[in-house]
């Protein structure tokens, strides 16, 4: 089995809910291929998210987790300054 070395970086980012409810400047991991995108609960969840499907995580080294599918739309920020690690 072949490991590919993928870059990790840091990148910040705005994420809206809907047109109404956006967080901002949010630091997030980007992973150049990555099959899924996940955010931390406590940063939408004031904002009622749909629930559009409910999936299981299964991690390498530990036990399954479910989570929420929801829709968020994702746009770069242009100020970095205090932002809010995900």
């Amino acid at each position: 089995m072949m490991l590919l070395y993928r870059h990790l970086k840091y990148i910040y980012v705005s994420v809206a809910v809907n047109d109404v409810n956006v967080v901002e400047n949010i630091s997030g991991v980007c992973v150049s291929g990555a099959e899924c995108c996940v955010i931390r609960a406590d940063l939408v969840a004031m904002y009622f998210p749909t629930v559009l499907d409910r999936v299981v995580l299964r991690p390498f080294c530990s036990e399954p987790v479910a989570a929420d599918v929801i829709r968020l739309y994702l746009s770069l920020t242009d100020n970095p300054d205090r932002g809010i690690y995900i």
